[in-house]
């Protein structure tokens, strides 16, 4: 039962071995549709499978981000930087 459990909310994710990117799989999120057709747009013909997402986590595999929302939060965080740079 616990196993069972344990296998049913593990968080998943979607990998290129190609270029060593995942993403984050959630079902029924339409933004999360688009950035998955996006990824299988990108990686069509590369080794894609969809595996346990700490079986990526923390490796050499960069994680493509969730949402435009993270991606601009990144930049904004990168331009604060590069800010206080020069």
């Amino acid at each position: 039962m616990i196993v069972e459990m344990s296998v049913k909310y593990r968080l998943r994710a979607k990998t290129c071995f190609t270029c060593e990117q995942y993403i984050h799989i959630y079902s029924n999120n339409p933004e999360a549709a688009v950035i998955e057709d996006n990824f299988n747009k990108t990686h069509s013909g590369h080794m894609v499978q969809i595996v346990n997402l700490d079986e990526v986590h923390g490796g050499n595999y960069i994680c493509m981000y969730k949402s435009e929302n993270e991606m601009e939060k990144l930049a904004n965080g990168v331009e604060h930087i590069l800010l206080n740079i020069f």
